[in-house]
């Protein structure tokens, strides 16, 4: 009868004799095995265990580097799909940003880089272009930049909000009258409340720069936008002389508001990002 016992050090069960002995001496006939002996052969034993074992490290490490390889190659394979994912999901943008240029100055379209620089008239013709056909605001921001004048919006709304105010105490003529008007021009249709926000962020002595950025969110595009309208007007800064040169500078190089740079168009709408309105079309 056999019986193991299994060490902590190796991982091979050791087979000794069940003799019922503990000092190797035989208690039966064939149960002998001399101390010496049974020295040796653990010595052995161990050594081939450790062997046994070294052997074992050692294929357990290779594993462990090719696993480590290919979760490296894994890894790196994530990375490259989800860049190309990100890439992809970009949109294609032109950025339209109002600059100060050549005031009172007339002369054709120009382009440095992916900047193109319109006058104020002629980005509506370009807007138009890229749409392929003329949004519903176009036709209320010629007009409001012909001199006409726009009506629209409720005229009930518009009492409504100058009754809030006389509620809310604010009960000078001028406040009413301000309440009376905005009450009323939120109530106007859609293509006249867009057509009066887009009209007011273009000065009639204003240029308007056109920058394409493609493959980025939104956010990141109107960014690379303007850095990219900035750097096209240090380039022309860099042909004029003092004072002239001080005179060129983008809406977000002034004054506030420095949401009138978030005006952008995608293939097939023009839209803000700064939460006051959104354009479509």
């Amino acid at each position: 009868m056999l019986r193991t016992i299994r060490p902590t050090h190796s991982r091979r069960p050791w087979i000794i004799p069940d003799d019922g002995c503990c000092n190797g001496r035989s208690c039966g006939a064939g149960g002998f095995v001399s101390r010496k002996r049974s020295r040796a052969e653990a010595v052995g034993r161990t050594r081939r265990d450790a062997q046994d074992d070294f052997r074992g490290f050692r294929e357990l490490l290779a594993r462990a580097n090719t696993r480590t390889g290919s979760r490296r190659k894994m890894e790196n394979d994530c990375q490259a799909r989800l860049l190309n994912r990100a890439q992809t999901s970009g949109r294609d943008l032109v950025h339209y940003i109002p600059v100060w240029l050549f005031v009172g100055q007339q002369c054709e379209p120009f382009e440095i880089g992916p900047v193109k620089f319109v006058q104020r008239i002629d980005w509506l013709d370009h807007v138009e272009t890229r749409r392929g056909e003329a949004p519903l605001w176009m036709a209320t921001v010629k007009r409001l930049w012909a001199g006409e004048t726009v009506r629209g919006g409720s005229v009930v709304a518009g009492l409504k909000g100058a009754w809030k105010s006389l509620c809310d105490g604010k009960r000078s003529p001028a406040k009413i009258h301000a309440a009376y008007t905005s009450a009323k021009r939120i109530s106007e249709p859609y293509e006249i409340f867009s057509g009066r926000t887009i009209a007011r962020l273009v000065h009639p002595d204003q240029w308007m720069a056109c920058a394409w950025v493609n493959g980025f969110e939104a956010e990141e595009s109107r960014r690379r936008g303007l850095l990219a309208a900035q750097v096209a007007l240090d380039t022309i800064r860099l042909g004029l002389r003092r004072p002239s040169r001080g005179l060129i500078s983008t809406v977000a190089d002034s004054t506030p508001p420095r949401s009138i740079d978030r005006l952008n168009q995608c293939r097939i709408k023009i839209s803000r990002m700064d939460g006051v309105s959104t354009c479509q079309g």
